[in-house]
Protein backbone atom coordinates (compact mmCIF):
# COMPACT_ATOMS: atom_id res chain seq x y z
CA UNK A 1 0.00 0.00 0.00
CA UNK A 2 1.60 3.26 -0.71
CA UNK A 3 0.87 6.33 -3.44
CA UNK A 4 3.21 6.69 -6.74
CA UNK A 5 3.54 9.74 -9.31
CA UNK A 6 4.70 9.89 -12.42
CA UNK A 7 6.65 12.81 -13.21
CA UNK A 8 8.31 14.09 -16.46
CA UNK A 9 7.13 10.30 -17.68
CA UNK A 10 9.28 8.49 -14.69
CA UNK A 11 7.84 6.46 -12.05
CA UNK A 12 8.13 7.65 -8.14
CA UNK A 13 7.46 6.14 -5.01
CA UNK A 14 6.05 8.89 -3.38
CA UNK A 15 4.62 8.07 -0.14
CA UNK A 16 4.15 4.63 2.48
CA UNK A 17 1.60 5.54 5.11
CA UNK A 18 2.31 4.73 8.68
CA UNK A 19 -0.64 2.61 10.77
CA UNK A 20 -0.72 0.85 14.54
CA UNK A 21 -4.91 0.85 14.81
CA UNK A 22 -5.30 3.56 13.00
CA UNK A 23 -3.19 5.93 10.64
CA UNK A 24 0.02 7.21 12.54
CA UNK A 25 1.53 9.33 10.04
CA UNK A 26 3.52 8.56 6.19
CA UNK A 27 6.71 8.01 5.28
CA UNK A 28 7.62 10.01 2.34
CA UNK A 29 9.95 8.49 0.06
CA UNK A 30 10.45 10.58 -3.62
CA UNK A 31 12.13 7.32 -4.74
CA UNK A 32 12.70 7.24 -8.21
CA UNK A 33 11.55 3.30 -9.66
CA UNK A 34 11.76 3.88 -13.04
CA UNK A 35 12.08 6.22 -16.43
CA UNK A 36 10.57 6.14 -19.77
CA UNK A 37 12.68 4.55 -22.72
CA UNK A 38 12.03 5.35 -26.33
CA UNK A 39 10.78 1.99 -27.94
CA UNK A 40 8.48 1.90 -31.00
CA UNK A 41 7.22 5.50 -29.56
CA UNK A 42 5.26 3.35 -26.88
CA UNK A 43 5.56 4.36 -23.47
CA UNK A 44 7.79 1.51 -22.17
CA UNK A 45 8.91 1.98 -18.12
CA UNK A 46 12.74 0.70 -17.22
CA UNK A 47 14.55 0.74 -14.28
CA UNK A 48 16.87 3.52 -13.96
CA UNK A 49 19.69 1.11 -12.99
CA UNK A 50 21.06 -1.91 -14.45
CA UNK A 51 20.90 -4.96 -12.06
CA UNK A 52 24.01 -7.15 -12.62
CA UNK A 53 21.92 -10.02 -10.18
CA UNK A 54 25.09 -12.41 -9.84
CA UNK A 55 27.17 -9.77 -8.29
CA UNK A 56 24.62 -8.55 -6.12
CA UNK A 57 24.46 -12.02 -4.55
CA UNK A 58 27.99 -11.27 -3.27
CA UNK A 59 27.70 -7.42 -2.81
CA UNK A 60 27.06 -6.80 1.03
CA UNK A 61 25.64 -2.97 1.21
CA UNK A 62 25.24 -0.79 4.30
CA UNK A 63 21.61 -0.62 5.76
CA UNK A 64 21.10 3.32 5.29
CA UNK A 65 18.30 4.79 6.95
CA UNK A 66 17.17 8.71 6.28
CA UNK A 67 15.89 10.63 8.98
CA UNK A 68 13.48 13.13 8.13
CA UNK A 69 11.37 11.12 6.11
CA UNK A 70 8.71 9.88 8.37
CA UNK A 71 5.82 12.35 9.60
CA UNK A 72 3.78 11.80 12.34
CA UNK A 73 0.46 13.52 12.69
CA UNK A 74 -1.05 15.18 16.21
CA UNK A 75 -4.75 14.84 16.26
CA UNK A 76 -7.87 16.28 18.64
CA UNK A 77 -10.54 14.26 19.76
CA UNK A 78 -12.30 14.24 16.78
CA UNK A 79 -9.44 12.80 14.90
CA UNK A 80 -8.60 16.86 12.87
CA UNK A 81 -5.08 16.57 12.19
CA UNK A 82 -3.57 19.57 13.94
CA UNK A 83 0.66 19.38 13.97
CA UNK A 84 2.89 16.98 11.96
CA UNK A 85 6.49 16.47 13.15
CA UNK A 86 9.07 14.47 11.82
CA UNK A 87 11.71 11.75 13.22
CA UNK A 88 14.61 14.21 12.73
CA UNK A 89 14.51 16.03 15.83
CA UNK A 90 16.41 19.65 15.60
CA UNK A 91 19.01 21.11 18.12
CA UNK A 92 17.85 24.47 19.73
CA UNK A 93 19.30 26.72 22.27
CA UNK A 94 21.02 23.56 23.66
CA UNK A 95 18.99 20.85 23.15
CA UNK A 96 17.07 18.27 21.22
CA UNK A 97 13.45 20.24 19.98
CA UNK A 98 10.55 18.72 18.05
CA UNK A 99 11.11 19.29 14.42
CA UNK A 100 7.22 20.61 13.24
CA UNK A 101 6.41 20.12 9.69
CA UNK A 102 3.27 21.46 9.49
CA UNK A 103 0.42 22.81 11.78
CA UNK A 104 -3.28 24.04 11.13
CA UNK A 105 -6.13 25.33 12.99
CA UNK A 106 -9.72 25.07 12.10
CA UNK A 107 -13.25 26.41 12.42
CA UNK A 108 -15.74 24.05 13.11
CA UNK A 109 -16.63 22.87 10.12
CA UNK A 110 -13.11 22.44 9.02
CA UNK A 111 -12.52 25.80 7.44
CA UNK A 112 -8.78 26.39 7.95
CA UNK A 113 -8.16 29.51 9.81
CA UNK A 114 -6.00 32.11 8.17
CA UNK A 115 -2.62 33.14 10.52
CA UNK A 116 -3.03 29.68 12.17
CA UNK A 117 -1.49 27.41 9.81
CA UNK A 118 2.48 26.33 8.74
CA UNK A 119 3.56 24.38 5.42
CA UNK A 120 0.12 22.64 5.02
CA UNK A 121 1.26 21.40 1.69
CA UNK A 122 3.81 19.11 3.83
CA UNK A 123 0.63 16.47 4.84
CA UNK A 124 -2.01 15.21 2.99
CA UNK A 125 -4.58 14.36 5.70
CA UNK A 126 -6.11 17.11 8.04
CA UNK A 127 -9.63 17.74 9.05
CA UNK A 128 -12.10 14.66 9.91
CA UNK A 129 -8.68 12.51 9.22
CA UNK A 130 -9.49 12.85 5.81
CA UNK A 131 -7.73 14.32 2.61
CA UNK A 132 -7.32 17.51 1.45
CA UNK A 133 -7.58 17.99 -1.89
CA UNK A 134 -6.09 21.80 -2.05
CA UNK A 135 -6.22 21.81 -6.10
CA UNK A 136 -10.11 23.03 -5.59
CA UNK A 137 -9.27 25.17 -2.09
CA UNK A 138 -7.04 24.38 1.02
CA UNK A 139 -10.62 23.57 2.90
CA UNK A 140 -11.35 21.10 0.60
CA UNK A 141 -11.50 17.28 1.74
CA UNK A 142 -12.70 13.89 0.02
CA UNK A 143 -13.70 10.97 1.32
CA UNK A 144 -14.89 7.33 0.40
CA UNK A 145 -18.79 8.61 0.24
CA UNK A 146 -18.57 12.88 -0.18
CA UNK A 147 -16.59 16.01 -1.48
CA UNK A 148 -16.84 17.91 0.96
CA UNK A 149 -16.62 21.89 1.77
CA UNK A 150 -15.25 23.18 4.55
CA UNK A 151 -16.05 26.62 3.93
CA UNK A 152 -19.65 25.68 2.82
CA UNK A 153 -20.00 23.30 5.60
CA UNK A 154 -21.75 21.37 3.14
CA UNK A 155 -21.19 18.08 0.77
CA UNK A 156 -20.65 18.57 -3.00
CA UNK A 157 -23.19 15.54 -3.34
CA UNK A 158 -25.74 14.44 -2.00
CA UNK A 159 -25.91 11.94 0.79
CA UNK A 160 -26.87 8.04 -0.15
CA UNK A 161 -29.05 8.18 2.89
CA UNK A 162 -31.98 10.09 2.91
CA UNK A 163 -33.15 12.26 6.28
CA UNK A 164 -36.46 13.40 6.47
CA UNK A 165 -34.99 15.82 9.28
CA UNK A 166 -31.36 17.15 7.73
CA UNK A 167 -30.88 18.04 4.09
CA UNK A 168 -29.11 15.67 2.10
CA UNK A 169 -25.86 18.03 1.71
CA UNK A 170 -26.00 18.61 5.53
CA UNK A 171 -22.49 16.67 7.15
CA UNK A 172 -22.00 15.85 10.42
CA UNK A 173 -25.77 16.15 11.68
CA UNK A 174 -25.24 19.45 11.21
CA UNK A 175 -23.08 19.42 14.61
CA UNK A 176 -19.23 18.69 13.91
CA UNK A 177 -18.17 19.29 17.56
CA UNK A 178 -20.32 16.24 18.41
CA UNK A 179 -19.93 14.08 15.31
CA UNK A 180 -17.21 12.68 13.25
CA UNK A 181 -17.42 11.53 9.87
CA UNK A 182 -14.65 9.74 8.44
CA UNK A 183 -15.95 7.77 5.34
CA UNK A 184 -18.41 10.37 4.39
CA UNK A 185 -21.44 8.59 5.86
CA UNK A 186 -23.64 8.03 9.20
CA UNK A 187 -23.19 4.52 10.85
CA UNK A 188 -23.67 3.40 14.43
CA UNK A 189 -23.51 5.91 17.49
CA UNK A 190 -23.19 4.70 20.49
CA UNK A 191 -22.98 6.97 23.66
CA UNK A 192 -22.54 6.23 27.47
CA UNK A 193 -24.49 7.61 30.66
CA UNK A 194 -22.06 8.72 33.11
CA UNK A 195 -25.49 8.62 35.75
CA UNK A 196 -26.89 5.91 35.07
CA UNK A 197 -23.66 3.55 33.37
CA UNK A 198 -25.50 2.59 30.68
CA UNK A 199 -25.24 2.74 26.94
CA UNK A 200 -27.63 4.16 24.60
CA UNK A 201 -27.88 3.68 20.94
CA UNK A 202 -28.33 7.50 19.36
CA UNK A 203 -28.20 7.32 15.92
CA UNK A 204 -27.73 4.60 12.85
CA UNK A 205 -27.47 4.83 9.20
CA UNK A 206 -26.89 2.44 6.70
CA UNK A 207 -24.84 3.01 3.78
CA UNK A 208 -22.97 0.37 1.64
CA UNK A 209 -19.05 -0.13 2.98
CA UNK A 210 -17.19 -0.66 6.28
CA UNK A 211 -19.17 -0.70 9.50
CA UNK A 212 -18.18 1.78 12.02
CA UNK A 213 -18.90 2.29 15.94
CA UNK A 214 -18.48 5.70 16.70
CA UNK A 215 -18.56 5.77 21.02
CA UNK A 216 -18.82 9.26 22.90
CA UNK A 217 -17.56 9.05 26.55
CA UNK A 218 -17.96 12.44 27.86
CA UNK A 219 -16.15 14.67 25.88
CA UNK A 220 -14.34 11.78 23.99
CA UNK A 221 -15.44 10.04 20.73
CA UNK A 222 -14.13 6.66 19.70
CA UNK A 223 -13.94 4.99 15.91
CA UNK A 224 -14.52 0.92 15.82
CA UNK A 225 -14.14 0.13 11.97
CA UNK A 226 -15.28 -3.10 11.29
CA UNK A 227 -14.24 -4.25 6.90
CA UNK A 228 -13.47 -7.95 7.26
CA UNK A 229 -15.24 -10.15 5.25
CA UNK A 230 -18.37 -8.31 2.94
CA UNK A 231 -20.29 -5.80 3.77
CA UNK A 232 -23.94 -7.24 4.41
CA UNK A 233 -22.67 -10.64 4.94
CA UNK A 234 -20.90 -10.22 8.48
CA UNK A 235 -22.12 -9.88 12.17
CA UNK A 236 -19.66 -7.03 14.16
CA UNK A 237 -19.39 -7.98 17.84
CA UNK A 238 -18.33 -5.20 19.43
CA UNK A 239 -17.29 -5.67 23.36
CA UNK A 240 -18.21 -2.14 25.32
CA UNK A 241 -17.03 -3.10 29.20
CA UNK A 242 -15.75 -6.48 31.28
CA UNK A 243 -15.82 -7.26 34.50
CA UNK A 244 -15.40 -10.48 36.40
CA UNK A 245 -19.37 -10.88 36.44
CA UNK A 246 -19.71 -10.87 32.83
CA UNK A 247 -18.88 -9.06 29.55
CA UNK A 248 -21.73 -6.20 27.91
CA UNK A 249 -21.06 -5.85 24.34
CA UNK A 250 -23.32 -4.50 21.27
CA UNK A 251 -23.93 -6.61 18.04
CA UNK A 252 -24.61 -4.95 14.21
CA UNK A 253 -25.91 -7.35 11.82
CA UNK A 254 -24.26 -5.86 8.67
CA UNK A 255 -26.82 -4.33 6.00
CA UNK A 256 -29.88 -4.21 8.66
CA UNK A 257 -32.70 -2.02 8.54
CA UNK A 258 -32.83 1.19 9.76
CA UNK A 259 -35.41 0.39 12.17
CA UNK A 260 -32.61 -0.90 14.33
CA UNK A 261 -34.09 -4.17 14.33
CA UNK A 262 -30.46 -6.02 13.46
CA UNK A 263 -28.20 -3.35 16.66
CA UNK A 264 -28.87 -4.79 19.94
CA UNK A 265 -26.70 -5.64 23.16
CA UNK A 266 -25.44 -8.66 23.94
CA UNK A 267 -23.94 -10.33 27.18
CA UNK A 268 -21.12 -12.74 27.65
CA UNK A 269 -19.05 -14.25 30.42
CA UNK A 270 -16.76 -11.93 32.15
CA UNK A 271 -13.07 -12.22 32.81
CA UNK A 272 -10.75 -13.53 30.36
CA UNK A 273 -11.46 -15.34 27.10
CA UNK A 274 -10.92 -18.69 25.86
CA UNK A 275 -11.52 -21.55 23.13
CA UNK A 276 -11.23 -24.43 25.02
CA UNK A 277 -14.01 -26.75 25.71
CA UNK A 278 -16.32 -26.75 29.29
CA UNK A 279 -13.86 -23.19 30.47
CA UNK A 280 -17.54 -21.36 30.53
CA UNK A 281 -15.48 -18.55 28.94
CA UNK A 282 -15.90 -15.92 26.36
CA UNK A 283 -14.48 -15.90 22.69
CA UNK A 284 -11.51 -14.05 22.14
CA UNK A 285 -11.36 -11.07 19.99
CA UNK A 286 -11.22 -12.59 16.54
CA UNK A 287 -12.78 -13.81 13.25
CA UNK A 288 -15.63 -16.61 13.01
CA UNK A 289 -17.58 -17.83 11.23
CA UNK A 290 -21.75 -18.33 12.19
CA UNK A 291 -23.33 -21.39 11.00
CA UNK A 292 -26.40 -23.07 11.22
CA UNK A 293 -26.77 -25.59 13.92
CA UNK A 294 -25.10 -29.08 13.46
CA UNK A 295 -27.43 -31.87 13.13
CA UNK A 296 -26.50 -33.94 15.64
CA UNK A 297 -28.19 -35.33 18.60
CA UNK A 298 -26.09 -33.30 20.90
CA UNK A 299 -27.41 -30.22 19.74
CA UNK A 300 -30.52 -29.14 21.95
CA UNK A 301 -30.99 -25.47 20.99
CA UNK A 302 -30.58 -24.95 17.38
CA UNK A 303 -29.43 -21.34 16.94
CA UNK A 304 -26.76 -19.67 15.25
CA UNK A 305 -23.34 -21.29 15.59
CA UNK A 306 -20.04 -20.13 15.91
CA UNK A 307 -16.94 -22.01 14.38
CA UNK A 308 -13.31 -21.48 12.99
CA UNK A 309 -11.77 -22.97 9.67
CA UNK A 310 -8.46 -22.79 11.76
CA UNK A 311 -9.57 -23.53 15.10
CA UNK A 312 -11.79 -27.02 15.28
CA UNK A 313 -12.35 -25.89 19.14
CA UNK A 314 -14.19 -23.70 18.59
CA UNK A 315 -17.37 -25.08 17.38
CA UNK A 316 -17.17 -28.40 20.22
CA UNK A 317 -17.44 -25.43 22.49
CA UNK A 318 -21.28 -25.09 21.13
CA UNK A 319 -21.21 -20.72 21.48
CA UNK A 320 -24.59 -19.44 19.91
CA UNK A 321 -26.97 -16.52 19.74
CA UNK A 322 -29.55 -16.98 21.40
CA UNK A 323 -32.32 -14.91 23.87
CA UNK A 324 -32.56 -15.12 27.78
CA UNK A 325 -35.78 -16.07 28.96
CA UNK A 326 -35.50 -14.74 32.30
CA UNK A 327 -34.43 -11.32 33.75
CA UNK A 328 -31.19 -12.85 34.89
CA UNK A 329 -29.37 -12.60 31.58
CA UNK A 330 -25.56 -13.10 32.84
CA UNK A 331 -27.26 -16.99 33.99
CA UNK A 332 -27.89 -18.09 30.42
CA UNK A 333 -24.14 -17.94 29.33
CA UNK A 334 -21.56 -20.24 29.59
CA UNK A 335 -19.87 -18.71 26.46
CA UNK A 336 -22.72 -17.97 24.38
CA UNK A 337 -24.14 -14.52 23.11
CA UNK A 338 -27.44 -13.69 25.12
CA UNK A 339 -28.96 -11.26 22.83
CA UNK A 340 -31.45 -8.20 24.04
CA UNK A 341 -32.35 -4.63 23.07
CA UNK A 342 -32.59 -2.98 26.28
CA UNK A 343 -31.42 -3.32 29.52
CA UNK A 344 -31.17 -2.37 33.30
CA UNK A 345 -29.18 -2.34 36.69
CA UNK A 346 -30.65 -4.10 39.69
CA UNK A 347 -28.57 -4.36 42.74
CA UNK A 348 -25.24 -4.26 40.61
CA UNK A 349 -26.58 -6.87 38.45
CA UNK A 350 -27.64 -6.38 34.87
CA UNK A 351 -30.84 -6.93 33.79
CA UNK A 352 -33.10 -7.48 30.84
CA UNK A 353 -37.07 -8.50 29.91
CA UNK A 354 -37.59 -11.63 28.53
CA UNK A 355 -39.61 -9.46 26.03
CA UNK A 356 -36.79 -7.62 24.78
CA UNK A 357 -34.10 -10.66 24.72
CA UNK A 358 -36.88 -12.54 22.55
CA UNK A 359 -37.45 -10.24 19.96
CA UNK A 360 -34.17 -9.18 19.78
CA UNK A 361 -32.91 -12.85 19.13
CA UNK A 362 -35.96 -13.44 16.86
CA UNK A 363 -35.10 -10.12 14.80
CA UNK A 364 -31.61 -11.54 14.68
CA UNK A 365 -32.02 -15.21 13.04
CA UNK A 366 -35.05 -13.51 10.58
CA UNK A 367 -32.29 -10.96 9.20
CA UNK A 368 -30.12 -14.13 8.70
CA UNK A 369 -32.35 -15.64 6.63
CA UNK A 370 -34.21 -18.21 9.19
CA UNK A 371 -37.19 -20.23 6.95
CA UNK A 372 -38.69 -21.27 10.19
CA UNK A 373 -38.64 -20.05 13.86
CA UNK A 374 -40.16 -21.99 16.03
CA UNK A 375 -40.28 -22.66 20.26
CA UNK A 376 -39.65 -26.17 21.51
CA UNK A 377 -39.79 -27.16 24.94
CA UNK A 378 -37.00 -27.50 27.00
CA UNK A 379 -36.92 -28.24 30.65
CA UNK A 380 -38.53 -25.34 32.24
CA UNK A 381 -38.74 -23.24 29.27
CA UNK A 382 -39.49 -23.30 25.48
CA UNK A 383 -36.88 -22.60 23.85
CA UNK A 384 -36.20 -20.38 20.40
CA UNK A 385 -35.28 -22.47 17.64
CA UNK A 386 -33.92 -21.37 13.94
CA UNK A 387 -34.42 -23.33 11.01
CA UNK A 388 -32.19 -21.54 8.06
CA UNK A 389 -32.23 -22.35 4.18
CA UNK A 390 -28.05 -22.33 3.88
CA UNK A 391 -25.46 -23.61 5.83
CA UNK A 392 -22.98 -20.54 6.12
CA UNK A 393 -24.81 -17.59 8.00
CA UNK A 394 -22.05 -14.81 8.39
CA UNK A 395 -18.53 -13.89 9.09
CA UNK A 396 -18.81 -13.00 12.70
CA UNK A 397 -15.78 -10.66 13.61
CA UNK A 398 -15.09 -9.83 17.60
CA UNK A 399 -13.29 -6.94 18.34
CA UNK A 400 -12.79 -4.88 22.65
CA UNK A 401 -12.58 -1.48 23.35
CA UNK A 402 -9.64 -1.97 25.50
CA UNK A 403 -7.97 -3.80 22.72
CA UNK A 404 -7.76 0.06 20.34
CA UNK A 405 -6.59 2.51 22.72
Amino acid sequence: MAVYRIRKDSLYLYEIPLYGSSRLGVIKENKLLKVKTAQNNIGVMSLPIPVNIAQSKNTTKPSVYTMGKKHYESSDWLGNVRVTYTDKKSWQQNKFALNVSSSLDYYPFGSVMEGRKYNLSAYRYAFNTQERVPELNESHYTALYWEYDGRLARRWNRDPVMKEHESVYAAFANNPVWFVDVLGNDTIDIEHDSESGKWNITNYQKVKGDDVFRLKIGDETKLYTFSEGEYGERVNALNLESNEDYTLGIYHISGSPEDKSGIGFNVTPGGEASIEKNSNKRLPEGEYDLIASPNIKTVKWEMPWVVSETNKKIASRGVKFHPAYSPSVTTWTKGCFVVFYDYYFENGKIKSTKESSVNAAFYFVHLLDAKIISDIKYGEYCRMTAVFTKKQLAKLIIKSTWEQQ
